[in-house]
């Protein structure tokens, strides 16, 4: 009399772990600015991060926002472990320690390769079990 019936969401932002907003790259690291949201918990607040993937090892750190500034082309982030410069197209980071220029292609976050995009995901699984704790 009834039946069931099996719906499929088709995969959208809300079905990931995480939204990407900037993903940049080139072939030591990536940085990516990322929000995140509890997913079926409307009342959670929207978590931003800026991370630093490096690709060797697939190592990934919270880069720590000190202050930004924008224009209509240019975007700078200054953070606890450098200074980042982008526009649509291209950007450098700014290493705090040694002042090393990294140039950077400023890439579609539809484009994050799967590993990257696995280590991202490891990453904020490792952040939530130990805020649970």
């Amino acid at each position: 009399m009834f039946g069931v019936i099996r719906v499929t969401l088709p995969e959208t932002d809300m079905n990931k772990n995480f939204h990407c907003h900037s993903f940049l790259d080139n072939q030591t690291f990536a940085i990516l600015e990322i929000s995140t949201k509890q997913p079926f918990v409307n009342i959670t607040p929207i978590s931003y991060y800026w991370l630093l993937v490096h690709k060797h090892g697939l190592c990934v750190c919270e880069l720590h926002m000190n202050s930004r500034d924008d224009s209509a082309s240019v975007h700078e982030r200054f953070f606890d472990m450098g200074y980042l410069k982008y526009d649509a197209s291209t950007g450098v980071f700014i290493t705090q320690e040694n002042n090393q220029l990294h140039p950077l292609h400023n890439i579609n976050c539809s484009e994050i390769p799967e590993n990257i995009r696995l280590a991202v995901e490891n990453y904020l699984s490792q952040i939530i079990s130990l805020s649970a704790k």
